[in-house]
């Protein structure tokens, strides 16, 4: 019994010892591999070692498998013999080019096979991924600003790229391409002035070449910006260029952005000035939208325009209303009512028909609103009153008359007969006295101190100022000759003024030394005189003065021409010349007392409209302010920029593009008439 079982135990023995033969004398391994993630194009190295237990010759091979791909590619074969306990080591070597390897990629192992043995190395990955890394400046641009794009391109195997990066957008016709080095890239391209506000997608890729000019190993990324809208066209337009009184005129506004897209419910300012430059309608609306403005029978005649404007946006729109005359006629007892209803004085020659057989014609001249009276008479008794304005006749009723003959006299004329010279000179009495009594409540007091509030003295002319014919002051020295400002003035006629005040701050060292600053001094102050302005001295400020009865234009936009010429000049002088003009410009519009006295003007304040303009000249450094007043009047003709309580022009807008409609205008009524 013993024996058999130790025989059975060496048989076992002998049976494992068979079996674990091959597993110990023949056999293939790998190692040194020299990366687990490979791009296409990279250089692929392994090591291979080959162990027999017996004296073999055979060949040796690996390929490259990929479980994404059925096929496998053979990158060795040799033959080999090995004798019996040697051991074989082999370095495999390739390049993984897509010639090689075909389109092999992902997780892969090399597989080597040398007579019956097989064996397998550790996965790795072949790949030809790119990763992107990129930023841009901003995200949100306005039309025609600049993007610049920075970024990496690295290979998934942590190498740089050396390629290519590709960026385009068609929507706003970018295609651009630029290399990439050391992995790295930058891009700038500017967006089109008309590219419509939205969200955009940018895409970017990159990719490298091989020596056969075929993309190896490549990525894509995208980055998301938008555009602003911006409001670039404001446009209004009307039904009617021309306009009878009593029409309506429909208008509509449009907003568009940079695209030409319509912008929606923007607010819009709507101005609609008259002739004569005073605002007939002013409102806010919204764009897109449409309104009307209903002329009337006696609106003025002549060019309005409708402005329209949004931020730094405006649109002007001219339209003509032509000239009515018109009227309408009324009898009351015995007497004849006319009312001027229309634009224009009622100049006609019309028929009073009184009874069957007597018509009177009879000269009218009313005066725009005006109201002519006849009183009607004739022989005792009842007639039917009409009137023909040679267009149409109008009867307008009986009336009991009286009288010995038929006649239709004007009640002017009743009034002004031998009746009623009484009752006209107790009411000229009775005015004159009421104006004698506000006349001593508002004059101006005598001036004291040193305020210039109403000039107690005349006020000498600079010598240095041109002036021609020269009169003799209280104190011997010359004045103006067409101006003189006095303490009070007996009589006279309020009238809107424009005062502008020069303040030169260093006078006194100007008059000492012989540059042409004085020079430059009287240009401006002629500037003032061409436009009938009357000028004064006073200490270190010259007052510039024009009266409403002497300007050729509105006041407001004369003293916003005048003061930004005066600017100008004044800073081009500073410009050239060493010797500087420190000075400030202020100018207003209010009430002053005007008399004209053998051709000299005479000016009482009577508030505080001089004060004022020396108050803004006192603020201005070295430029021209304006009063609110004067920004209000001449709002539809110059801009203006905030300057704490006042105003700076920076520009005076001109309507010269209009003037072909005003001629046509104007043209068409000469003819008419």
């Amino acid at each position: 019994m013993k024996k058999r079982g130790i025989m059975s135990v060496l048989l076992v023995f002998a049976l494992i010892l068979v079996l674990a033969m091959p597993l110990i004398s023949a056999s293939i391994t790998f190692d040194n591999q020299t990366s687990t993630i490979y791009n296409l194009g990279d250089d692929f190295s392994i090591t291979a070692t080959i162990s027999q237990s017996s004296t073999t010759n055979s060949f040796f091979s690996t390929k490259l498998s990929c479980p994404s791909n059925s096929n496998d590619v053979e990158i060795f074969r040799a033959p080999y013999k090995i004798l019996s306990g040697e051991q074989k080591t082999l370095t495999i070597e390739a390049k993984l080019e897509q010639s090689l390897i075909s389109n092999l990629k992902g997780q892969c192992i090399i597989k080597g096979e040398y007579s019956t043995d097989v064996a397998t190395s550790n996965p790795f990955e072949i790949t030809n991924e790119v990763i992107i890394s990129s930023n841009v400046n901003v995200t949100e641009f306005n039309p025609g600003e600049t993007i610049s794009i920075d970024g990496t391109a690295i290979k998934k195997n942590n190498a740089p790229l050396e390629g290519f990066v590709h960026v385009a957008l068609s929507e706003l016709g970018i295609d651009i391409e630029q290399p990439v080095a050391s992995g790295e890239f930058a891009i700038t391209f500017d967006i089109p002035k008309n590219a419509k506000a939205k969200s955009y997608i940018l895409g970017l890729e990159v990719y490298e070449k091989d020596e056969f000019n075929e993309t190896t190993n490549s990525g894509s990324s995208s980055l998301t910006f938008n555009i602003n809208q911006i409001a670039t066209e404001l446009e209004i337009a009307t039904n009617l260029q021309q306009i009878k009184p009593g029409q309506e005129l429909t208008y509509s506004i449009s907003l568009a952005d940079q695209s030409g897209e319509n912008i929606p419910d923007k607010d819009i300012t709507l101005i609609i000035t008259k002739p004569d430059k005073s605002i007939a309608e002013s409102k806010i609306l919204k764009s897109g939208e449409s309104g009307s403005f209903a002329t009337q029978a006696d609106s003025t005649a002549g060019i309005w325009t409708l402005d329209v404007t949004i931020e730094n946006l405006t649109s002007q729109r001219l339209f003509a209303i032509e000239e009515l005359a018109s009227a309408s006629f009324s009898l009351v007892n015995d007497t004849l009512y006319i009312q001027n209803n229309g634009n224009v004085p009622y100049r006609k020659t019309i028929d009073i028909l009184i009874g069957e057989n007597k018509t009177l014609k009879q000269d009218l001249d009313i005066p725009l609103a005006g109201v002519a009276q006849f009183k009607l008479s004739a022989p005792e008794g009842e007639y039917e009153i009409k009137v023909n304005t040679g267009e149409t006749t109008e009867s307008l009723g009986k009336a009991y008359l009286t009288g010995r003959a038929i006649d239709a006299q004007s009640l002017k004329e009743i009034a002004g007969s031998r009746y009623a010279i009484g009752f006209w000179i107790a009411l000229i009495l009775v005015l004159a006295w009421i104006v004698f009594r506000y006349y001593r409540k508002t004059r101006s007091p005598a001036y004291k101190g040193s305020s210039p509030a109403s000039f107690a003295s005349p006020i000498k002319v600079s010598s240095n100022v041109p002036s021609t014919q020269p009169t003799s002051g209280s104190s011997g020295k010359s004045t103006s000759p067409n101006a003189v400002i006095a303490s009070s003035i007996n009589q006279g006629d309020k009238q809107d003024c424009l005062v502008i005040a020069l303040k030169i701050r260093n006078l006194e060292t100007i008059k000492e030394s012989k540059s042409n600053a004085m020079e430059s001094i009287s240009l401006a102050l002629a500037k003032a005189r061409e436009l009938k302005a009357s000028v004064y001295e006073q200490n270190e400020f010259r007052i510039m003065v024009i009266p409403k009865s002497t300007a050729k234009e509105e006041l407001a936009l004369t003293g916003a021409k005048l003061v930004k010429s005066i600017d100008s000049l004044l800073t081009e002088h500073n410009k050239k010349y060493t010797q500087k003009i420190s000075y400030g410009i202020g100018a207003n519009i209010g009430e002053l007392i005007v008399e004209r006295i053998q051709g000299k003007f005479k000016f009482s304040q009577i508030g505080n409209t001089i004060q004022t303009a020396r108050k803004i000249a006192e603020i201005a450094k070295e430029e021209a302010l304006i009063s609110e007043k004067i920004r209000n009047q001449a709002m539809k003709d110059i801009k203006v920029e905030r300057k704490g309580d006042y105003w700076t022009i920076s520009m005076i807008k001109d309507h010269s593009a209009h003037s072909e409609f005003i001629n046509r205008f104007m043209n068409r009524n000469k003819l008419s008439g």
